[in-house]
C-alpha cells in the first residue's frame, strides 16, 4: 500500500470516528478524566491512581485551543485510534511485505472495540498508539542504536499514559538480547528512567510524596482484590479456567465473533507452513509479536478483573498483524486461480462482517445516553437542588459532572473527606427536612422507596447499564424507618425476601422524633458456623447466638430523638466463600450474618 493510500486510510478513519464521537462521557474514569483537565489531583481521584500524567498532559494541550474538556478528550481518542494504523502498517511491512502491512491496518481500523473506543473519553485508545508506535522503534532497534534509543525514551512517555504498558519491557530487553551490547543496554534503560521521570517527578511534587505512595497502595489493594492472582486462585483449575474463559469472551467481545474465524485462519496456515518446511521456531519475527503479546495476556489473566475488552487493546496491533499475515500466507500457498478468488471472498467477507459490527456498535452509542446521564436529567427537571440530597453510587462521577448544583456524596468511600458519608454524616442528613435520593438500591431496611430506573443496552457500552433511583421523603419515610450505615453488603432477593449480608462489623441508623423504646426484630443467618452478634447501643451490650439455619432475633432498645447509630458486632469475624477449600465459588465478599425483615416495633 502506498503512503497515500495508508493516509487515505487514516484520515478516513479519522473522520468516521469524530462523525461517531459520543457527546456524552460513558464512563466512570471519563468523567475523572475530564475533571482532571481543569483540577488534576490524585488523592480526589481526578484521575484515579496511577495518574496516567502523560493522557492528562496531552488533554490539556488540546483544551488549550477547543476550551471544551470533553471534546477535547473525545478528539483525542479519534485522532490517536486513527494514528495507531500508522505504526501497525510501518511495523507489518518490516515484519512481512506490504500486503500484509495493508490487511493489518485495514483489520485494525475496523475491530469493533478500537472502533468503540476511539469515540469517547478514555485513555487505553491513546495508549495503544503509543505501544504500536514504541513497537515498531523497538524492532528497528534490533539494527539501529538510534531507533533502540528513541525507542526507550518513547517507552517511558508510553509507560506515562498507562502505567500498565510496563509490560512492554520484556519487548524492550529482547531487542537488547539481539543487539548483545551492555553499553547500549544501559544507555537506553537510562534514557527510559529519564522519560519516566520527566513525568513522574512533576506529579510526585504536585501530589506530595506520602500522599502520592498511599494512593498507588489504596488502589493496588483495590486492583490485587479484584484479580485472578487474590486468594491464589491461579491454583484452581477450575477457577483458571474460568478467567481463561472469560479472557476469551472478552476477546471475542471486541474483535466481534469473527475473532473465532481469524484463530481458525491462523492456526490453518500455521498447520500449512508446516507442511510445507517453512516454520523456523527462531524466527525473529514471531518472537518478537509472542514476545509482545504474552506478557500482556499472562497480565490479563492473572491479575486484571476481566470485565470490559477496553483492557485488551494493547494487543490488538499484533494480533492484526499476525491475523493479516496468516491471511496472506494461505493466499500465497492457494494455486489454482477459482481457489484464491474463493478465499479472498471468504477474507473480505469476514472483514466487512467485523467491520458492520462495529459500524452498528459505534452508531448505537453515538445515538444512545447513558444510564447516569439519563438519571441525572430526571434529576435535574424534577429535583430542587436546595432541597435534595444525592446518595450516589457508581454513578457518583457522573452526578458529579453533571448535577453540578445538587448536593451529591459518594456512599461510603474514603478517597475525599468531602465527598463520603460517614453513618454520622448521613444521620443528620436524614433528620433534615429534604428529598433524599439513593442510587442503586434502597437504604431503608424498612420499606423499599419509589425506584426510578434508567438502562442503556449493555451491548452498546459494557458499564453503566442500569441506573435505579430511590427517593426518601422525609414527612413520610422517616419515622421508625431504619438505613443501612457501614459494613453491608448489596440486598438480595432469598425468595421474594430482601436480605443483606453484613461483614465483621455493621452500623444501622435509626431516626426519631421522640424518645421512646422499641424492639429491634429480625432474622438472621450465620455463615459456615455458629456466631455471635453482638448488637452496641446507647444503653450497651445485647449478645445473641446466631446458627446456620435462620434464627429470629430481637433487641430491646432505647432510642434518643434524633439518629441513632445501631453497632453490630461478630467477635468470630467474617469469612469469603472463595476462600473455602474444595470452593469453585466466585463469591469473594466478607461474610459474617444474613440480616432479612429488618423493623423497629
Amino acid at each position: 500500500m502506498p503512503y497515500r493510500a495508508l493516509g487515505f486510510i487514516v484520515l478516513f478513519s479519522f473522520a468516521l470516528r469524530m462523525l461517531l464521537r459520543s457527546d456524552y462521557l460513558d464512563d466512570w474514569d471519563s468523567v475523572q478524566f475530564v475533571l482532571a483537565l481543569g483540577n488534576y489531583s490524585i488523592v480526589y481521584h481526578q484521575p484515579h491512581p496511577p495518574g496516567y500524567p502523560v493522557y492528562i498532559f496531552l488533554g490539556r494541550a488540546l483544551n488549550m485551543l477547543l476550551d471544551n474538556g470533553q471534546l477535547s478528550l473525545t478528539v483525542m481518542s479519534a485522532i490517536f485510534g486513527s494514528l495507531c494504523l500508522i505504526p501497525t502498517y510501518l511495523l507489518s511491512r518490516e515484519l512481512f511485505e506490504e500486503r500484509t502491512a495493508a490487511v493489518a491496518a485495514i483489520i485494525l481500523s475496523l475491530a469493533p472495540a478500537a472502533l468503540i473506543f476511539s469515540e469517547v473519553v478514555m485513555s487505553d485508545i491513546v495508549s495503544m498508539f503509543f505501544v504500536a508506535a514504541t513497537a515498531y522503534l523497538l524492532f528497528l532497534g534490533i539494527s539501529s542504536k538510534k531507533h533502540y534509543y528513541l525507542a526507550a525514551f518513547t517507552l517511558g512517555i508510553t509507560i506515562g499514559v498507562r502505567q500498565t504498558d510496563l509490560m512492554l519491557i520484556p519487548l524492550f530487553l529482547l531487542v537488547a538480547v539481539y543487539r548483545r551490547d551492555l553499553r547500549d543496554l544501559v544507555s537506553s534503560s537510562a534514557i527510559m528512567l529519564a522519560s519516566v521521570l520527566s513525568w513522574l517527578v512533576p506529579v510526585i511534587l504536585d501530589t506530595g510524596i506520602k500522599e502520592f505512595a498511599e494512593a498507588q497502595r489504596l488502589q493496588g489493594q483495590i486492583a490485587l482484590q479484584n484479580g485472578t492472582l487474590y486468594g491464589a486462585g491461579w491454583l484452581n483449575p477450575e477457577k483458571m479456567m474460568h478467567f481463561l474463559q472469560a479472557l476469551f469472551s472478552l476477546f471475542v467481545e471486541g474483535w466481534s465473533i469473527q475473532f473465532i474465524a481469524f484463530l481458525g485462519l491462523t492456526i490453518v496456515a500455521a498447520l500449512m507452513r508446516i507442511k510445507a518446511g517453512k516454520i523456523d521456531p527462531m524466527d525473529k519475527r514471531m518472537i518478537f509479536l509472542m514476545t509482545w503479546l504474552v506478557p500482556y495476556l499472562l497480565v490479563f489473566t492473572l491479575a486484571y478483573q476481566l470485565y470490559i475488552p477496553r483492557y485488551l487493546l494493547p494487543v490488538f496491533p499484533p494480533l492484526a498483524i499476525i491475523f493479516a499475515s496468516s491471511m496472506v500466507s494461505i493466499l500465497k500457498q492457494t494455486r489454482k486461480r477459482w481457489q484464491r478468488g474463493l478465499v479472498i471472498l471468504i477474507f473480505v467477507v469476514l472483514i466487512s462482517a467485523m467491520g458492520g459490527q462495529a459500524l452498528h456498535q459505534a452508531y448505537n452509542l453515538h445515538n444512545s445516553i447513558p444510564a447516569p446521564v439519563q438519571a441525572a436529567q430526571f434529576i435535574q427537571k424534577n429535583y430542587d437542588p436546595e432541597r435534595t440530597l444525592i446518595i450516589a453510587g457508581n454513578s457518583f462521577r457522573h452526578f458529579q459532572y453533571y448535577l453540578p448544583g445538587h448536593t451529591v456524596k459518594l456512599n461510603w468511600f474514603t478517597a475525599a473527606d468531602d465527598w463520603y458519608l460517614t453513618p454520622e454524616r448521613l444521620c443528620g442528613y436524614l433528620m433534615e427536612n429534604r428529598t433524599i435520593i439513593s442510587e442503586g438500591e434502597p437504604i431503608s431496611f424498612a420499606d423499599s422507596a419509589r425506584p426510578m430506573q434508567f438502562a442503556r443496552e449493555g451491548r452498546i457500552y459494557p458499564k453503566h447499564e442500569l441506573v435505579a433511583l430511590y427517593e426518601y421523603d422525609n414527612d413520610n419515610t422517616l419515622n421508625l424507618s431504619i438505613f443501612k450505615g457501614e459494613g453491608w453488603h448489596g440486598q438480595e432477593s432469598w425468595s421474594g425476601v430482601p436480605t443483606r449480608w453484613m461483614t465483621e462489623e455493621a452500623t444501622l441508623l435509626l431516626p426519631s422524633d421522640a424518645n421512646r423504646s422499641v424492639d429491634l426484630e429480625f432474622i438472621a443467618l450465620a455463615f459456615g458456623h455458629n456466631r455471635t452478634l453482638e448488637v452496641w447501643s446507647q444503653d450497651g451490650l445485647a449478645p445473641r447466638d446466631v446458627g446456620e439455619s435462620l434464627t429470629e432475633i430481637r433487641v430491646p432498645l432505647i432510642l434518643r430523638s434524633g439518629c441513632n447509630i445501631i453497632r453490630l458486632r461478630v467477635p468470630e469475624g467474617c469469612e469469603r466463600p472463595c476462600d473455602q477449600q474444595e470452593s469453585v465459588s466466585e463469591d469473594c465478599r466478607c461474610l459474617s450474618l444474613a440480616v432479612q425483615n429488618l423493623r423497629a416495633v
